[in-house]
C-alpha cells in the first residue's frame, strides 16, 4: 500500500460539509419542527391540485413583488421556507403514485424532460437514501437545461452557470419574483442551500440533505408549468451528441460484464480512494450498471470520482481543509483546480507528480479537453439526454473509477482480480486522445492516408 493510500485510510470524515454549510443545510430548517402539524399545513401554501400559491410565499418570505427576486439573508430565508418545505413533503408523501402522476405529469412537459422529472418523484418515494441524491442530481441538471430554454425565448446568450441564469431579468419577468426567490434559496449561490453544487461536486453523504428540500424543488417545477401555460410552446435545444468522442473511447477499456460485478464490489471495498460514508453510492452505481441504467450509473459515479480525487488532492498538497465544502467567500475545490498545474496561491499542484502522466491524461481527456466528451460538465448542465446514455460511456467512466480504486488499494494488488488489474494497466499505458497535440497527429495521419 502506498504512502498516499495509508494517509487516505487515516482520514476520518463523517461529512464533507463545512460547519456553516452543514448548519444551513442540515440544521437550520429542522429547528422547531412540529410533526403533528405537517399534514394539516399544506393547504396554507398549496392549491387543491398540489401546486404552490406564490402569494402565500410572499408572506412567508416577508417579501413584496417590488423587492425583486434578490435574497439578502439566506439563513433567515431558509428558516422561513423550511416549514413550507416540510408541509409540501408531507403532502407528497401521502399521495399514491397514480395520484401524483395525475396531478403533476401534465405540468412537467414544459421542461422537455417530463419523464425524467416523473422519475425524480419516484426516486424520492423510495426508502433508499442514495435515491434521494440521485433525484436531486437528475432534477437540477434537467431544470437548468429547461430554464435555459425558457431564457432563450427572449434572451440570446444563455449564462453558463445556474446561479447566473437564476439572476437574469428574462426569467424573473416570465416566472415572477417569488418563484425565482424560492429557486435562489434552494439552488442559488454558495451562500444559499446551494443543493445543486454540493450534490454535483460530491460533497453529500447519503441522507445528508433533508428530503423536504428535494420535494419542494420538484413541486416548484410543476408549479412553474401550471402557472405559465405558454411555456408549453418553448423550443428545446437538441441534446449534445457525444458519438464522435465515444467512437474513440470505446476501444480504450475492456467491456465490463454483469459477471464482473462481484469482482468490482470486491475492489471498491479494498480501497482507500472511497470515503466509507460514500460507499452506498458506489454500490448503487454498480447496481445501476448491472440493470443497464447507464444514465443513473453516470450520475452517481461522476460526483464520487471528484470526491475521491479531492481527497487525494488534499493529502498530496497537505491541505486537509480542502476536502470540505468552501464557505460562500471561497471557491470549492473542484475538478478544475484538482487537475490544474498550480494551486490558487501560485504554488505547484502535486497531483500530477502523484498520479503520473497517464492518469492525468485519462482525466483531462474525460473531463477537461475542449474536444473531449467533458462528460461531467455536459451531464451536470443537462446537455446530455440522461435517458439514452450509451453503455460505452458508463463503461468508460466506471473503468476510470475502478483504476483509481486499484491505484489506492488498501491491500496488496496481487489479491485483486485480473479484470481490475487489467483496467489499471490500460490506464498506465494511456496516451491522450483529445489533447490538441494528439488531435493534430490524428489529422496528419488521416491526411497522409488519404493522399
Amino acid at each position: 500500500m502506498s504512502t498516499t493510500s495509508e494517509q487516505l485510510g487515516k482520514l476520518e470524515q463523517d461529512s464533507s460539509l463545512s460547519d456553516n454549510v452543514r448548519r444551513l443545510v442540515c440544521e437550520v430548517g429542522l429547528q422547531d419542527t412540529d410533526a403533528n402539524s405537517e399534514h394539516s399545513d399544506w393547504h396554507l401554501y398549496m392549491t387543491d391540485e398540489g401546486t404552490l400559491q406564490w402569494e402565500a410565499f410572499e408572506r412567508v418570505l416577508h417579501q413584496s413583488s417590488s423587492e425583486g427576486s434578490h435574497v439578502s439573508d439566506y439563513q433567515t430565508a431558509v428558516s422561513r421556507l423550511a416549514p413550507v418545505c416540510r408541509a409540501v413533503h408531507a403532502y407528497l408523501s401521502q399521495l399514491s403514485p397514480a395520484e401524483r402522476r395525475r396531478k403533476y405529469s401534465p405540468h412537467l412537459t414544459w421542461t422537455g424532460y417530463g419523464q425524467l422529472f416523473e422519475e425524480c418523484f419516484d426516486l424520492l418515494s423510495t426508502s433508499d437514501q442514495t435515491d434521494r441524491t440521485l433525484s436531486l442530481l437528475q432534477a437540477t441538471a434537467a431544470l437548468e437545461r429547461a430554464l435555459g430554454d425558457v431564457f432563450l425565448m427572449n434572451g440570446t446568450q444563455c449564462p453558463s452557470l445556474l446561479k447566473d441564469l437564476l439572476a437574469t431579468r428574462e426569467l424573473t419577468e416570465i416566472f415572477g419574483c417569488t418563484a425565482m426567490s424560492c429557486l435562489h434559496i434552494v439552488i442559488g449561490p454558495p451562500s444559499s442551500l446551494n443543493l445543486r453544487n454540493i450534490a454535483w461536486h460530491g460533497f453529500l453523504s447519503p441522507g445528508e440533505v433533508p428530503d423536504m428540500y428535494v420535494s419542494f424543488l420538484l413541486v416548484v417545477v410543476t408549479t412553474l408549468g401550471e402557472q405559465t401555460p405558454f411555456l408549453y410552446e418553448v423550443s428545446h435545444r437538441t441534446p449534445l451528441d457525444l458519438s464522435p468522442q465515444l467512437h474513440q473511447l470505446q476501444k480504450v477499456f475492456p467491456v465490463l460484464q454483469v459477471t464482473d460485478l462481484p469482482i468490482l464490489r470486491d475492489v471498491i471495498h479494498r480501497t482507500t480512494f472511497i470515503q466509507p460514508s460514500m460507499m452506498p453510492y458506489w454500490e448503487k452505481a454498480l447496481e445501476k450498471f448491472s440493470d443497464q441504467s447507464y444514465g443513473h450509473c453516470l450520475l452517481l459515479l461522476l460526483p464520487q470520482l471528484e470526491h475521491g480525487l479531492r481527497r487525494v488532492f488534499a493529502v498530496v498538497n497537505n491541505c486537509p481543509q480542502r476536502m470540505l465544502t468552501a464557505e460562500s467567500s471561497v471557491l470549492y475545490t473542484t475538478f478544475d483546480e484538482i487537475l490544474s498545474p498550480t494551486l490558487q496561491d501560485g504554488s505547484t499542484n502535486h497531483m500530477s507528480s502523484e498520479l503520473g502522466d497517464s492518469y492525468m491524461e485519462v482525466l483531462l481527456d474525460l473531463l477537461v479537453h475542449p474536444e473531449g466528451p467533458r462528460v461531467r460538465d455536459h451531464a451536470s448542465h443537462g446537455e446530455l439526454d440522461l435517458t439514452t446514455i450509451p453503455a460505452v460511456l458508463a463503461n468508460h467512466v466506471l473503468c476510470v473509477c475502478l483504476a483509481f480504486c486499484v491505484k489506492y488499494a488498501s491491500t496488496d494488488t496481487s489479491v485483486l482480480s485480473g479484470t481490475a488489474v487489467h483496467v489499471e494497466q490500460v490506464v498506465q499505458r494511456y496516451k491522450s486522445l483529445f489533447h490538441p497535440t494528439a488531435l493534430l497527429v490524428q489529422r496528419v495521419r488521416k491526411f497522409t492516408t488519404l493522399s
